[in-house]
């Protein structure tokens, strides 16, 4: 009966890892601008301490654990929300491959990674369709980086999922094991 359950639940975070993936937008037509370049950013959640970690932290204090609790507090609540931030934007610049570089490279520097690269030709243009995945806390910087990079931003949005209640299930199932 375990295995089943355990089989369930990694099913359940493989569902709610491939669900953090977004389509890509389709690329606008530019006559001025040769080049274009798609990218999307994908953020998934920065990871939160372990209940184990702030008892021991409690324990720790001198009052055995039995310290006085702050109320939660709306602020409170944000603080251990899991968001998944997506962002989408459609970029014309000067160099396309160049671009596709420094972004592989701003990524890695952010602590994420390059989860999906395509690049084509469409006429004479060069077009890259780009999914980074950086953490949650780098995510304005990603953007505001991507921005530089570009002669012309020509779309961009962003959406957030809020996790939390599924993150936290399955810790606990995982805890039960």
């Amino acid at each position: 009966m375990k295995r089943w359950i355990a089989i369930a639940i990694l099913l359940l975070i493989a569902l709610a890892v491939g669900a953090c993936g977004s389509a890509s937008a389709p690329p606008t037509e530019s006559r001025a601008i040769p080049q274009g370049i798609t990218t999307q950013v994908v953020e998934r959640p920065a990871e939160m301490p372990r209940a184990a970690e702030v008892l021991s932290a409690e324990e720790s204090d001198g009052t055995g654990g039995a310290s006085s609790l702050a109320p939660l507090t709306a602020d409170s609540l944000t603080d251990v929300r899991k968001i998944i931030y997506q962002g989408n934007m459609v970029l014309f610049v000067e160099d396309t491959e160049q671009a596709a570089r420094e972004i592989q490279a701003m990524a890695e520097s952010a602590g994420g990674y390059v989860a999906q690269m395509r690049g084509y030709r469409q006429g004479d243009r060069v077009i890259y369709d780009i999914t980074i995945r950086v953490p949650a806390e780098k995510f304005e910087n990603a953007r505001n980086a991507l921005r530089e990079l570009a002669v012309r931003v020509d779309s961009e949005s962003v959406s957030t999922e809020d996790v939390t209640d599924q993150y936290y299930d399955i810790e606990a199932r995982l805890k039960t094991l």
